[in-house]
């Protein structure tokens, strides 16, 4: 693929060459995080994802060792966890980090074919798709993405 093209199905940050794995492309704009976000929260398929996978459910913690659901992003952003207003550089790539193991969590526990898994493929896609717009935007952010190198943010595509 040439550098600089991408598609749905392809981490945001494989339009820079796949040298990225997340996040310079909103640095500074802590609003696009939070929208992006509230998106997510408000999206047709966001109830499964929406609180903590209950600790009765053993099997998914004994497989998952890192869950992570979208009201606590959402909570940790609005108190500050990832850095909050004025610090997003350093928020952004935890925060998509974050985004991206809720919807990896899920295709790793679930049969690919699930309707669970089906429906974090969409919300993954969607979070792709905002970043890609987000580094469309900005030309800087772009370029400091392409020296950015976070190997703790895979995509979901690599299981």
């Amino acid at each position: 693929m040439p550098h600089g093209a991408a598609t749905a199905d392809q981490p945001w940050d494989a339009a820079l060459g796949g040298e990225a794995k997340a996040a310079a492309a909103v640095a500074g704009n802590a609003l696009v995080l939070a929208q992006l976000v509230d998106e997510l929260r408000t999206h047709a398929f966001a109830a499964a994802f929406l609180a903590p996978v209950p600790a009765l459910l053993r099997s998914y913690h004994a497989v998952i060792a890192s869950p992570r659901d979208l009201r606590t992003i959402a909570t940790q952003l609005q108190r500050g966890t990832y850095g909050g207003t004025g610090k997003a550089e350093l928020a952004a790539p935890r925060l998509i980090a974050d985004l991206r193991l809720v919807f990896h969590n899920c295709r790793r526990f679930n049969a690919p074919q699930s309707t669970l898994a089906r429906m974090a493929e969409v919300l993954h896609r969607l979070v792709e798709t905002r970043l890609r717009e987000a580094v469309a935007l900005s030309p800087e952010a772009a370029a400091q993405l392409r020296s950015l190198r976070l190997s703790e943010c895979p995509p979901l595509d690599s299981q």
